[in-house]
């Protein structure tokens, strides 16, 4: 039998022992907070097992097969195409196809809707109704997509049936698709679409050009169209621009080409904000090229490398401002030579300037002015400036001519002028019942009429 001291001694030891196991497990409960996790995982807590565990971030789906975590909505584990989803009833993850897509079964791979995809030239990829599967179809019912003159189905903005240059696209104005030119290209007239600032058909048209053939739009002729550059102006990237522009250079710099050949982007000292605007030393500021500027009538300010810098210049090949009847140049949408109620423009069509008449204006071909129309011009008391049939000044009255026409005396007048009314009363449509009437100003209750109010 254990005396009393001996007894004390093994409780002791016991103790001892029992509070170093307590002690482990502890830590081994506690576990190491400075871990880490796979990727895809967040390090947490958990205060009833007091341990740190690997828990997958927020957004994320654990994905058993290979025990990682991986973004909602996205590839992770899933086929090329494929983005991995939950199933809302299972609440396990699967792979899909993203939205507006479908999965075509003999490759197993996701194709967004209404491309070609692994279909053959004229049919596009959809989705079957019934089986929820991509196939393989085209139909007339397809309006978006379905090419009339070849009974086949193309994907839009890509080149489908249509000439080198030009890409399918859907017009809204005769709910069909049609072929136009791709973004960056310009329609020609050889029916063909080239890529802005390029040879385009250039080098076959311009083949007395020194320098370099450029299909561009110019600014001397605001339009597009082939123009024999300065030698030198092609960049490494085979684009060609007019030199001292812009041109693919960042904001505030324009293009420089330099003697061995090469072109750089130089920062541009004076008249960074816009393009085509150049610094004129006598009056220390900027004039936009092409504008009479600082010039007198007949001549344009313009930088002319050739000449040492800007200047104030009229040239013959300048389409769009030069005017042949006088050797000299005008600014575009200006009175230039014109006559009163004209402005000085450049036709497209004919490729030559021209005066034409401002809008509600009409030409009389005896003066060669043009003149307001309803204005009273040059027409008989009670007759008003109209167009007629052959675009040209015509005086006319009658009933048909409801805004201007007072029947008590047969006449027609123009609005804001006394007219035939009293005096201190003006002839002009009354605001609310937009018949003609005499009024004064600022009181249409006591507007008077020929007609009755109804």
């Amino acid at each position: 039998m254990m005396t009393a001291p001996q007894v004390l001694l093994v409780l002791s030891v016991l103790t001892t022992q029992y509070l170093g196991w307590v002690s482990a497990k502890q830590s081994e409960l506690v576990d190491n907070p400075h871990k880490t996790c796979p990727p895809g995982y967040d390090l947490h807590y958990d205060r009833s097992a007091r341990k740190y565990e690997c828990l997958c971030k927020k957004y994320y789906l654990y994905w058993p097969e290979d025990g990682l975590c991986y973004r909602e909505y996205y590839q992770g584990p899933c086929p090329e195409g494929h983005r991995l989803v939950r199933n809302e009833t299972t609440r396990q993850p699967y792979c899909a196809c993203p939205f507006f897509s479908a999965k075509y079964e003999p490759d197993g791979k996701c194709y967004q809707e209404y491309t070609q995809g692994p279909c053959p030239l004229g049919q596009l990829i959809m989705v079957d109704r019934s089986t929820g599967q991509g196939i393989c179809s085209c139909d007339s019912s397809l309006t978006m997509y379905y090419h009339k003159d070849t009974d086949k189905c193309y994907e839009l903005y890509k080149q489908g049936p249509c000439p080198q240059g030009h890409i399918l696209s859907f017009n809204y104005g005769t709910f069909q698709p049609q072929c136009k030119c791709q973004d960056g290209y310009q329609l020609h007239t050889d029916g063909k679409c080239y890529q802005l600032n390029s040879q385009g058909p250039c080098a076959g048209e311009l083949k007395d050009c020194p320098g370099t053939p450029c299909y561009m739009k110019t600014l001397e002729a605001i339009d597009i169209k082939c123009t024999c550059l300065p030698k030198n102006s092609m960049t490494e990237d085979h684009q060609c621009y007019q030199p001292y522009t812009r041109g693919p250079c960042q904001f505030g710099e324009w293009l420089v080409f330099k003697k061995d050949g090469t072109s750089e982007c130089q920062d541009k000292k004076y008249c960074k904000r816009f393009d085509n605007w150049h610094w004129w030393s006598p009056h220390q500021r900027c004039y936009r090229q092409f504008s009479q500027g600082p010039c007198k009538k007949g001549k344009l300010f313009y930088l002319d490398t050739d000449e040492g810098g800007t200047g104030c210049y009229c040239k013959k090949d300048w389409d769009a401002y030069y005017w042949n009847k006088t050797g000299e140049c005008f600014e575009q949408e200006s009175p230039g030579p014109c006559a009163d109620g004209q402005y000085f423009a450049y036709n497209g069509t004919s490729k030559s300037t021209e005066c034409s008449c401002f809008t509600n204006f009409v030409r009389n071909p005896d003066s060669g002015n043009c003149v307001e129309q309803f204005s009273q011009g040059d027409c008989p008391q009670g007759q008003l400036v109209t167009e007629g049939s052959d675009g040209t000044m015509k005086c006319d009255c009658g009933p048909h001519m409801r805004d201007h026409y007072w029947p008590l005396d047969n006449s027609c007048y123009p609005h804001y002028e006394q007219g035939p009314c009293s005096k201190g009363e003006q002839f002009r449509l009354h605001p609310i019942e937009k018949r003609p009437s005499c009024i004064v100003w600022g009181r249409t209750s006591y507007a008077r009429r020929y007609y009755k109010k109804k």
